[in-house]
C-alpha cells in the first residue's frame, strides 16, 4: 500500500496532457545553454538536466523534469524518476518481483490515461550498472507519441524512469530525453541513511536549501505565481489542513513590469494578499532580522479558524529579485511546541546562488 500511495502522489504531480513546446534556451552568444548535473538531495541518484527543463515534484520519492514554460502539472513531454527505497531485510528475489509488479502497474496506469494506447514487448537492459527492464508504449489520438517505463533494480531503491513525448517534435527533444536516460547514475556510496538527525532539502528551482529535522518531509509544486513548498511532520497525514502544524515556503517574483523593487516597497502588497486570503488575520508583533545573509522581516499573526485559534509566524526575505515567504502555522495551544522546529528550519535556510 505504501508503494501505491507514492505512485498516486507521482501521478497527481505529473498528469499526462499536451501543450505547446517551449523555445530552447540559448547562451549570450547564441549557443545552446549547457546541461547541468542534478543530484538528488538525499543521494539516491544523479543525472544531466537538459537546458530549459525545469524540476518539479517533492524530491522525497519522485522528481519530474518538464520543458521550460509548460505547466508542470500538465506537460506534453516529461522525464520522471520515481523510486521506492528497499527494506534492509528484503531479499533480492523479492525486490526483483516487486520491481516487475510496480513497473507493470505504472504502465497500466499510463495506458489508461492515454487515447488509443498500447504497450510493446519489454526488453532486458542495463542502466547505471544495474539490471533494468524497459517497457515501451505508444499512443495515438489527437497527439500521437511514445514513451517508456524503465525499471531499474538498485541496491538502495527500486527506480522507475518514465518519459513520454509527442511525435514530430524534432531531434532536440529526443536528444534531451536520451541524455536524461544515458546520464542516470546511482550515487557512489548509495543514499543517505534514513535515520539521520536531519537531511538537506534543495529547492527544485535551485533557489534555496534548508535542513529538514528528522521526522519532517517536504513537497514542492511550481505554479503560475512561483514555486511553493510544504513541510510537514511525517506522521501527519492528509496535508496541511485546518489545525495541522506546517511550514510553507513560497517564492514570488520581486520584479514588476521589468523593474525590481526592494522588499520594503513590495511588503505591503504581500501582506495585503495574505489578508485577502485570510480576512481574520490579526498582527501581533513585527521585528527585523537576517535570513541567509539578507535583511528580512518577521511578523506574528493570530487567526480564528474552524479548528480554533491559529498562530502564524511569517518571515519575508528578498534575494536577487525573488521574494521568499516562510510561513509557520499551528494551533495557538500547540504553537510554542512547534516553534523550535520552525525556527530551526528558518535558521538553516540558505540561498543556493551564494554557494
Amino acid at each position: 500500500m505504501r508503494a501505491m500511495r507514492f505512485m498516486w502522489i507521482f501521478w497527481i504531480g505529473t498528469g499526462l496532457a499536451f501543450g505547446a513546446l517551449a523555445e530552447e534556451p540559448v547562451g549570450p552568444g547564441g549557443e545552446r545553454a549547457p546541461f547541468q548535473r542534478y543530484e538528488h538531495p538525499r543521494g539516491y541518484f544523479a543525472l544531466d538536466r537538459a537546458p530549459g527543463w525545469q524540476v518539479s515534484g517533492g524530491q522525497e520519492r519522485y522528481v519530474t523534469f518538464v520543458p521550460e514554460g509548460e505547466d508542470p502539472a500538465d506537460p506534453h513531454s516529461a522525464f520522471s524518476v520515481l523510486f521506492l527505497p528497499v527494506g534492509e531485510k528484503e531479499e533480492a528475489a523479492d525486490r526483483a518481483k516487486r520491481l516487475v509488479a510496480v513497473a507493470e502497474r505504472l504502465l497500466d496506469e499510463i495506458l489508461s490515461r492515454l487515447e488509443e494506447s498500447k504497450s510493446e514487448p519489454p526488453r532486458e537492459a542495463e542502466l547505471a550498472g544495474c539490471e533494468a527492464r524497459i517497457h515501451p508504449f505508444v499512443y495515438a489520438g489527437a497527439s500521437p507519441g511514445r514513451g517508456e517505463v524503465i525499471a531499474v533494480l538498485g541496491k538502495e531503491a527500486l527506480y522507475f524512469l518514465i518519459w513520454y513525448r509527442p511525435d514530430g517534435r524534432g531531434e532536440g527533444l529526443d536528444g534531451d530525453l536520451g541524455r536524461f536516460r544515458s546520464s542516470f547514475t546511482l550515487q557512489p556510496g548509495g543514499a543517505e541513511p534514513e535515520r539521520t538527525k536531519s537531511r538537506r532539502f534543495i529547492d527544485p528551482a535551485d533557489h534555496f536549501e534548508l535542513e529538514l529535522p528528522m521526522g519532517w518531509r517536504g513537497q514542492s509544486h511550481t505554479g503560475a505565481e512561483g514555486s511553493e513548498h510544504l513541510f510537514l511532520q511525517e506522521e501527519v497525514e492528509g496535508g496541511a489542513g485546518e489545525g495541522r502544524a506546517a511550514l510553507v515556503v513560497l517564492n514570488r517574483s520581486g520584479t514588476v513590469e521589468g523593474k525590481q523593487f526592494p522588499l520594503s516597497v513590495i511588503l505591503p502588497g504581500l501582506e495585503s494578499s495574505l489578508r485577502r486570503r485570510e480576512p481574520g488575520l490579526v498582527e501581533l508583533e513585527r521585528s527585523h532580522l537576517q535570513i541567509g545573509g539578507e535583511p528580512a522581516v518577521r511578523v506574528d499573526y493570530r487567526l480564528q479558524g474552524k479548528a480554533g485559534t491559529m498562530r502564524r509566524r511569517v518571515w519575508f526575505v528578498q534575494h536577487r529579485g525573488v521574494i521568499t515567504i516562510l510561513l509557520g502555522t499551528a494551533r495557538e495551544v500547540d504553537f510554542a511546541t512547534h516553534l523550535p522546529a520552525f525556527e530551526s528550519l528558518v535558521r538553516s535556510f540558505r540561498f543556493r546562488s551564494d554557494r
